[in-house]
């Protein structure tokens, strides 16, 4: 993870940076969850790592968990109170 993730985050800061560092990947709103998650289906490669994380028991345990819950909880109503309405 030491050697992968700064460059992982370099990949990231690139992309952000090219987009003129307004906070978004690409252009200037908000994406839905759908469109976004339509685009990386189509991502063979994506849905491999997606079905390996969905299979693995020790994050199947942790996602049934409260603790799990109380943070998707958490994130719903952060997400419900930054994004723009409408989108």
């Amino acid at each position: 993870m030491k050697e992968t993730l700064p460059g992982f985050i370099a990949d990231h800061e690139f992309h952000l940076k090219a987009n003129g560092s307004n906070g978004h990947y690409v252009g200037d709103k908000v994406v839905s969850r759908a469109a976004i998650m339509a685009e990386f289906e189509k991502s063979e490669e994506l849905m491999k790592v997606r079905k390996a994380v969905e299979r693995n028991p020790d994050i199947a345990a942790w996602r049934a968990s409260d603790e799990c819950r109380k943070l998707v909880q958490g994130s719903i109503i952060g997400y419900g109170k930054s994004t723009v309405p409408g989108n």
